[in-house]
C-alpha cells in the first residue's frame, strides 16, 4: 500500500487483498485492508462521481460488517467504520449528515470504549470535534493541545503485531497545520 502512487495501483492492491482474505476467511486484517482501499479511494480516485463513490464505500460497508461479525469486540474495525460512514456523509452531506450522523458518533463511541488508548480512535475523535467546529465557523484552536499530545504520544502504541493498522499520524499532522 505505501508504494501506491495513484488510484489504478490502490485497486490493484485491493485486489489483492480481496483475493488473500479468500484464502484466509478466518483472518479480519486482508479484508481490513481491502475495505481501507475502497474507502481511500473516494478520496483518490479523481474520475469517481458521486455513483462511483458510493459503490466504493459500498463495498467497504459489506466487507466490514463480515469483519465485525468475525471480530465484533476489535477497535481498529470500528474506527475503520466511522471513517466509512463519515465518507458516506461527505459524498452527500446535505442528504446524509442528518440520518447518519449518529451511527458515526456511535461507532466512535464504540470503538474508544473497546480501545481508548488506541491513537486511531483518538484521532478519529479529535478530528470530529475539529470538523464540527470548522463546521460551525468556530475556531479549531481549543483542540490543537490535544492534537500536539497525541501526535508526541502516536509512537508509544503498540500495534498487536507489525501488520496491524498504523495509519493516521500523518493525517493528524495535516489537521495540526491549522493551528496557530
Amino acid at each position: 500500500m505505501s508504494k501506491c502512487a495513484n488510484a489504478a495501483d490502490f485497486k490493484a492492491v485491493a485486489n489483492q487483498f480481496d483475493r488473500i482474505s479468500q484464502k484466509e476467511s478466518d483472518e479480519w486484517l486482508p479484508q481490513y485492508y481491502s475495505a481501507n482501499i475502497k474507502i481511500l479511494l473516494v478520496y483518490l480516485d479523481s474520475a469517481a462521481d458521486a455513483n462511483q463513490k458510493d459503490r466504493y464505500l459500498d463495498e467497504a460497508e459489506t466487507i466490514i460488517s463480515d469483519m465485525e461479525e468475525m471480530e465484533p469486540e476489535e477497535a481498529e474495525i470500528q474506527v475503520l467504520k466511522a471513517f466509512m460512514i463519515i465518507s458516506k456523509i461527505g459524498v452527500d452531506p446535505q442528504t446524509r449528515g442528518q440520518s447518519m450522523y449518529g451511527s458515526y458518533e456511535a461507532t466512535l463511541a464504540k470503538a474508544n470504549q473497546l480501545d481508548p488508548e488506541n491513537p486511531r480512535v483518538k484521532y478519529m475523535l479529535l478530528s470530529k470535534d475539529v470538523g464540527q467546529a470548522q463546521w460551525f465557523g468556530q475556531s479549531i484552536d481549543p483542540y490543537c493541545p490535544k492534537m500536539k499530545e497525541l501526535y508526541d504520544s502516536w509512537d508509544s502504541y503498540q500495534p498487536a503485531s507489525e501488520i496491524h493498522p498504523v495509519w493516521g499520524k500523518d493525517q493528524l499532522w495535516q489537521i495540526m497545520q491549522a493551528c496557530k
